[in-house]
C-alpha cells in the first residue's frame, strides 16, 4: 500500500521537511515536526495524509520544501512535482524519485541509495557536502559545480552540466551526455568525467584516444535507467585528457570523438 502526502498550500517561506522519508513517516504522521522558517510546525499543518507503508508519494509543488528524503535509508519516496533544495541529502539507502525539477544541492553528502530526477537539477548536484556513495541520475540538465568534491559514487546527467563540473573531485564518476561548461575537473585528484563536449583546462594533458572497456558497462546501465545513451556513445572512441596537472594528473576527462 502507498502512503500519500498531499501539500495543502505553498509555504510562505522555506519549509524544512527532514521528516519526509519512509524511515520517519511512522506512527502519528500528522504530528511529526517540521520547521516553517524559524517556526516549529507539524506535517498535518501542511499535508493531508492518507494510506500507509514504506512506498511514499508526496504530491504538489514542493519547490519551497527543503530536505525531502534527506537521510533516508530504505524504502521508496516519490515526489510528484518539483522539489526544493537538498533533496536526498545524506541518503544512505532506498530510492528517491523526483518527477519534476530538483533545487540546489540535491544529493549532497549521499552515502548510498539512488536519487532520480526526471527534470533538471540546480547548482551543486551531489555537492556542498562531499558525496561518498550512491547514484544520482538526472534526465535533464544540471547547474554549476555538479559533483564538486565527489569522493565515491556515480552522477549521470542526460543533458548538459554547467561550469566547474567535478571541481576538486577525489574519485568517482560523472557522466554528462550533453556536454559540460567551463573549467571541468578543475583541481580534481582522481576520478573520471565522461562527456560528449568539453574544453579541457590548460592544466590537462592529452593522453590518447581509445575505447574504455569499463565505460561500456556504465553506459549500458544508464540506458537501462532511461537516459538517452546512444550506440555511438557506447561503442565510440574517447579522447582521454589527464589532469588536473596541479594535482599530479591522476584524474581524467573522456570526450567522445566525433564520428
Amino acid at each position: 500500500m502507498t502512503l500519500t502526502l498531499t501539500l495543502r498550500e505553498q509555504p510562505d517561506v522555506a519549509l524544512d521537511a527532514e521528516a519526509l522519508t519512509p524511515d520517519r513517516l511512522v506512527g502519528d504522521i500528522a504530528a511529526l515536526p517540521l520547521w516553517h522558517g524559524k517556526e516549529r510546525t507539524r506535517v498535518g499543518e501542511f499535508f493531508e495524509v492518507a494510506g500507509s507503508g514504506d512506498d511514499v508519494r508526496v504530491e504538489g509543488d514542493l519547490s519551497r520544501v527543503k530536505y525531502v528524503g534527506a537521510g533516508m535509508t530504505a524504502g521508496r519516496l516519490t515526489v510528484a512535482g518539483d522539489v526544493g533544495a537538498h533533496a536526498g541529502a545524506g541518503m544512505r539507502g532506498g530510492e528517491l524519485h523526483v518527477e519534476g525539477d530538483a533545487g540546489d544541492h540535491a544529493g549532497a553528502g549521499m552515502r548510498g541509495g539512488r536519487l532520480v530526477v526526471r527534470g533538471s537539477a540546480g547548482r551543486g548536484l551531489g555537492a556542498g557536502e562531499r558525496m561518498r556513495g550512491g547514484e544520482i541520475v538526472v534526465h535533464g540538465d544540471a547547474g554549476a559545480q555538479a559533483g564538486a568534491g565527489l569522493r565515491r559514487g556515480l552522477i549521470a546527467v542526460g543533458g548538459r552540466a554547467g561550469d566547474a563540473v567535478g571541481l576538486r573531485m577525489l574519485a568517482g564518476t560523472i557522466v554528462a551526455l550533453g556536454g559540460v561548461g567551463r573549467h571541468a575537473g578543475a583541481g580534481m585528484r582522481r576520478g573520471s568525467i565522461v562527456t560528449t563536449a568539453a574544453e579541457p583546462l590548460s592544466t590537462f594533458t592529452f593522453s590518447c584516444v581509445y575505447r574504455p572497456s569499463y565505460l561500456r558497462l556504465y553506459l549500458r546501465r544508464l540506458q537501462a535507467l532511461g537516459l538517452p545513451v546512444t550506440d555511438e556513445q557506447v561503442d565510440g572512441r574517447y579522447a582521454r585528457w589527464s589532469g588536473d596537472g596541479l594535482e599530479l594528473r591522476r584524474g581524467e576527462i573522456l570526450i567522445l570523438e566525433a564520428a
